[in-house]
């Protein structure tokens, strides 16, 4: 049973997510800061909610990308 919202926060997970390292595109990325909360974007090191418009354009670009990686990808043949 959780107690407060304190403690619903606390046991959902952290907020802010810090990734430590990751390559993408062949550029390692360091201590990089992600959004723990669906619908929430970092702005000036606070979680900002993201505008129905944002998540739109979030979304389709989405899809684009994954249409568009899955015809390069298959253009690889070994």
């Amino acid at each position: 049973m959780v107690d407060s919202f304190k403690d619903y926060l606390e046991e959902s997970g952290p907020r802010i997510k810090r990734i430590r390292f990751r390559i993408r595109g062949g550029k390692v990325q360091r201590n990089r800061r992600k959004s723990g909360v669906k619908g929430f974007t970092l702005r000036g090191g606070r979680l900002k909610r993201m505008s129905s418009s944002e998540r739109l354009h979030r979304k389709r670009g989405a899809r684009r990308g994954k249409i568009k990686r899955r015809a390069k990808m298959a253009r690889h043949t070994y």
